[in-house]
């Protein structure tokens, strides 16, 4: 901040000789006045003109304090006054939304909404002012915590909605970084442990209930956030997965995909579970369906009245199957 700041205040010269101009940018900067990063500049400029007789005006003031603003700090006690309630609120549900898409657990979440709030107050002051950020680590937090990136930027639209912004992945690596810091260490218990993404274009309600239904049949699996295609295809080459489960029929990827209805029925739970088994995709080969006709043929000749009740026997299954998965609560 230091190295730009002697060039930046000579381009305010600059601007000052075209008062039109002078004139836009006083108005873009009032709110700066409201923040105490402004009374900060205002100090530094009345001291830098007692030792060094060098003047500051309202533009260098202002420009001073956004930069002030939108730097990087490991402190900022202003950041928890009531000014950053909109910014704080909008964190708590991403914190909130991040553990409710993943197994993993957050410790200290105070603390870690409290250095959110310094460092997105900053984020957001950049964006507003269109200063860049680049941030060195980000093409190794892709590489060595891909998992973590990917799902940090999936819950991340939490965030570009409520501000109206979008967020690079730069941007996204400050966010994984803060949140890696917290998260409960958990030693895994089983190596053979499977990763599943679900990728639902059905809505919020059908997509969360088929999240409930997948870690309710798959308890031992490690299930991953839930992707509309859109979202899932902006990380697909940088993410590692052993199985899509989609309700998406024309969705192709590298990794292998599962078909699945909406709500899932016993003839999707049973080739979930077979893929987990056998690790295979099986293309062919007789269904539940077929053999629930088979088994009803062998005891009904009637084939209107065999279809009926193999009808109301999935139903009741399936029925059966989303009660379970929904009013689990382990």
């Amino acid at each position: 901040m230091l190295q730009v700041l002697p060039y930046l205040l000579l381009g305010c010269d600059t601007v000052t000789n075209n008062q039109d101009k002078h004139k836009e940018i006083e108005q873009e900067f009032s709110l700066i006045r409201k923040r105490i990063e402004y009374q900060v500049s205002k100090k530094l400029g009345e001291r830098l003109f007692e030792t060094f007789g060098i003047s500051f005006s309202e533009l260098d003031r202002s420009l001073l304090a956004i930069l002030l603003l939108s730097y990087r700090k490991d402190r900022d006690i202003h950041a928890e006054s009531k000014d950053f309630q909109h910014l704080r609120m909008a964190l708590e549900e991403f914190i909130w939304y991040f553990e409710s898409q993943t197994r993993m657990e957050i410790e200290q979440k105070e603390d870690l909404l409290r250095n959110l709030v310094i460092h997105c107050k900053a984020l957001l002051f950049r964006k507003n002012y269109g200063i860049f950020s680049k941030n060195p680590l980000t093409r190794q937090i892709r590489s060595k915590y891909s998992e973590l990136f990917v799902i940090t930027k999936k819950c991340a639209e939490v965030l570009e909605e409520a501000w109206q912004i979008r967020l690079t992945d730069d941007e996204i690596a400050y966010l994984t970084i803060h949140v890696g810091g917290f998260l409960k260490y958990t030693p895994s218990i089983q190596n053979n442990t499977k990763k599943i993404y679900i990728v639902c274009d059905e809505g919020v309600g059908v997509s969360k209930l088929l999240l409930k239904q997948c870690r309710f049949y798959l308890p031992n699996e490690q299930i991953g956030a839930v992707f509309t295609t859109e979202q899932f295809k902006s990380v697909e080459d940088i993410t590692q997965v052993d199985l899509l489960i989609t309700t998406n029929d024309e969705l192709e990827s590298r990794f292998p995909v599962l078909k699945v209805n909406p709500i899932l029925e016993a003839e999707d739970i049973l080739r979930i579970t077979d893929f987990m088994k056998n690790k295979v995709l099986r293309k062919d080969g007789r269904t539940f369906k077929d053999n629930l006709s088979t088994i009803i043929a062998t005891y009904i000749s009637d084939k209107h009245a065999a279809a009926k009740l193999q009808e109301e026997i999935q139903l009741l299954i399936n029925q059966e199957l989303v009660i379970q998965a929904f009013l689990d609560e382990s």
